[in-house]
Order: C-alpha cells, then sequence, then structure tokens
C-alpha cells in the first residue's frame, strides 16, 4: 500500500509515494484523501505543474529563445483561459480583433473580464 507524503519547501508544496506499513487510517495523507472522497486533493496542483514541466521540456525543441518564449506565453493564455471557464479561441481572436482597445485598457482585456469589454456601452 502507497500513501501521499506532503511537504512544503518555502511556497512549494512537494508530493512522493511513501509506502505504508501500518493501515490506512492511521497516516493522515491517507485519512486526507479517504474524506474528501477519495480523490487526490493535490491533483489540480499536480496538472498545473505537469504543463509547466512539459512546456519546459518542449522549449527546447524550438528553433529560437524566441519562439519558444512565445509558445510559453501562448500555454500560459491558453491555461489561465482554461482555468476561468473562456474559450481560448474566442478569446485570442477578440484580442486580436481589438487590439488598440487592449493596448489602451490591458485590465478590461483579462480573460475574466473580456465578455464586459466585448458588449456596446
Amino acid at each position: 500500500m502507497v500513501a501521499v507524503a506532503i511537504n512544503r519547501i518555502g511556497s512549494v508544496l512537494m508530493t512522493r509515494a511513501v509506502p505504508l506499513e501500518e493501515p490506512c487510517a492511521g497516516q493522515l495523507a491517507c485519512t486526507v484523501l479517504q474524506t474528501s472522497g477519495g480523490s487526490d486533493p493535490f491533483a489540480e496542483f499536480n496538472r498545473a505543474l505537469t504543463l509547466a514541466i512539459r512546456q519546459r521540456k518542449n522549449s527546447v525543441f524550438y528553433a529560437t529563445e524566441h519562439s519558444a518564449y512565445i509558445a510559453s506565453v501562448l500555454t500560459s493564455v491558453i491555461a489561465t483561459c482554461v482555468h476561468a471557464g473562456v474559450n481560448a479561441l474566442e478569446y485570442l481572436v477578440a484580442v486580436q480583433d481589438h487590439r488598440p482597445e487592449v493596448f489602451a485598457n490591458p485590465r478590461a482585456w483579462l480573460p475574466w473580464n473580456y465578455p464586459d469589454a466585448l458588449a456596446p456601452s
């Protein structure tokens, strides 16, 4: 049987598998997993970390450092849209179509604010 050990290093949470020698109920991490319906409480954290790690690994294969930077920015914007519940393609098209307005008031064109900026005033 394996449990998840959770360590805090500064502001970063690290998880690792730890073999158990006694029943799961005696371990804090296992108790948390059992009371939360059996799902990993750090699944969202691990998904975000995996996305960043994958982007970093893939950026080695871009032709220039600038193209790797652009891909990283687009990945970050798309992940932010997904997290905010916004259609990423519609958001990117809207930002391109309203470029002068975006430069004039960037805060209004964040993924979670842009539908209000699109509405006629």
